[in-house]
């Protein structure tokens, strides 16, 4: 295991579309989340990127600031270039509102390795989420 595995405990990503109502409950539900999470070596990376028309823009500093959590790291993806990684190849497959787990020695390559956990919408699947987290951060507390 390299050195940067060992520090990183796991990845979550979270896609979010710029404007839309549920984007503010998978954040809000995701910084609850990360309340209870102790584990200082995680690392959350959201995506916001424009899904509709309409959404011309980064996300408001409003939405940005849902996630104040210093563990996580937000990027405005404004051609989707992560959601055709992950396989988006027409609208019905486009990447949003969805999250995924990642171990840490996970490498992502020409495409995204195979996540220990995936749910969407991300509000719905944060139960899950809080249970792959604490996997592998006992499975990574047993190896060290």
């Amino acid at each position: 295991m390299s050195s940067t595995a060992a520090k990183q405990t796991c990845a979550c990503w979270c896609f979010f579309r710029r404007l839309d109502r549920s984007a503010c409950g998978g954040a809000s539900a995701l910084e609850a989340l990360l309340e209870t999470q102790t584990d200082l070596h995680l690392r959350v990376f959201v995506i916001w990127e424009p899904v509709l028309a309409t959404d011309l823009s980064a996300p408001s500093t409003i939405a940005i600031r849902r996630l104040h959590d210093p563990r996580v790291k937000q990027y405005w993806d404004r051609n989707r270039v992560l959601s055709h990684a992950m396989g988006e190849h027409d609208r019905p497959s486009l990447v949003w509102d969805y999250i995924a787990v990642y171990k840490p020695e996970q490498i992502w390559t020409d495409a995204p390795p195979q996540p220990e956990f995936t749910g969407r919408p991300v509000v719905r699947f944060i139960q899950g989420t809080r249970k792959a987290l604490n996997t592998i951060h006992s499975a990574q507390k047993k190896l060290n």
